[in-house]
Parts: structure tokens; sequence; C-alpha cells
């Protein structure tokens, strides 16, 4: 990939430089840019006891378990437990 003296130049100085090298268009930046950049959009440190609760929470309400028709999947040991007996 060859750079411009201008791209080199805004390198330099912080900013990213669109580029394309054959058929794939890049965005370069300097690595410490980058760095600050990944910190901003990307999280892999681990989950917390109340992100898990609040995520497996909205996986269920747009599932649809929070509707009234699910409350027999609530009852559900009970009502077994009464059948067996």
């Amino acid at each position: 990939m060859h750079l411009s003296e201008q791209q080199k130049t805004a390198l330099h100085n912080g900013e990213a430089v669109r580029t394309r090298d054959k058929d794939l268009e890049c965005v370069v930046m300097r690595a410490d840019v980058y760095d600050r950049v990944k910190q901003l959009l990307y999280d892999d440190s681990s989950w917390t006891d109340e992100e898990l609760r609040r995520m497996l929470a909205k996986s269920a309400e747009a599932n649809g378990w929070n509707e009234p028709e699910m409350d027999a999947y609530d009852n559900y040991d009970d009502e077994m437990a009464k059948q067996c007996r």
C-alpha cells in the first residue's frame, strides 16, 4: 500500500486516512489512535451479574415470555405435582 505525502502527514497528525488497495477500501490510522477508538467501541471485560440479568430479562421480553399466556409455564411444576398425587 502506498501513501501520498499528504496522507502520511495526516497520519502523523493523528488523522485517519481512507485509501484503496486494489478492490479493498481501507482506513489507515496510527496505532495509538486505533487503541483509543477500540476502547470506545469494544469492551471485552467480563459482564457483571446485573448486566447478565438485564440481558436475560430483555431477551425474555422480546421472545414473549412476559405474555399472560405464558403463566402456565410459571406454574408447570406445581401442576405436574398435583397430577401425580
